[in-house]
């Protein structure tokens, strides 16, 4: 398995953090994270696995976060690239509570020092830039990478450093493989098969939120 990020030692170079709820983690997370690293010239994607996810917790059971980890080890270990690497990191699940990305930013820069991080957003999140935890920070201190689909324009808020990337549309999300799971539907294709594997030995999914 892939090591997590803050398990390892300090690194340089550039790195995308891609966050989230990853629950669970399927192809489109990998095909918009190859398209990132291929165009910003990354060294790495770390995919950042979000403790307590406030925006979606209050709305469904979400998956223990030891267990989302574990499918995004999976995920990175199934996806290697000789180009650039990709890494699950748990920085937010060691850090406990609810996961903002100012402070995650702090943490990871405070470690990596050599190190310059980009975060990935998607178009809808990086419109609401301004409503974040600790936004003044963020527009003086972090680089957003804006994912655009189907030739949508990024439109997002201003006063943040942004760069505009466009990557594959593909019509899949964690909420219908939940969902097809739920309904006894296949979901190959659509998640590595390692993850496929995880769903299967938790018994994930299985019962209605």
């Amino acid at each position: 398995m892939s090591p997590s990020a803050t398990a390892a030692p300090p690194v340089s170079g550039r790195i995308g953090l891609f966050g989230g709820t990853f629950d669970p983690p399927h192809i489109g997370h990998l095909l918009t994270g190859q398209s990132i690293a291929e165009r910003r010239k990354l060294d790495q994607i770390w995919y950042v696995v979000a403790n307590d996810p406030w925006q979606k917790s209050g709305d469904r059971s979400v998956t223990p976060a030891a267990i989302r980890l574990a499918m995004v080890q999976e995920t990175c270990f199934w996806s290697r690239h000789p180009e650039f690497e990709s890494r699950a990191c748990d920085i937010e699940i060691r850090a406990g509570g609810p996961s903002y990305t100012a402070d995650t930013l702090r943490s990871l820069s405070s470690v990596h020092r050599d190190a310059e991080f980009e975060v990935i957003v998607g178009s809808d999140a990086a419109a609401q830039l301004h409503t974040w935890q600790d936004s003044d920070w963020l527009s003086e201190h972090a680089t957003f990478v804006v994912v655009q689909r189907g030739g949508q324009p990024a439109q997002a808020a201003p006063g943040f450093r942004v760069c505009a990337v466009e990557a594959p549309l593909l019509e899949v999300s964690s909420t219908e493989i939940r969902a097809r799971t739920r309904r006894g539907l296949p979901i190959t294709h659509m998640v590595p098969g390692p993850v496929a594997a995880v769903i299967e030995a938790h018994n994930l999914y299985r019962e209605a939120s």
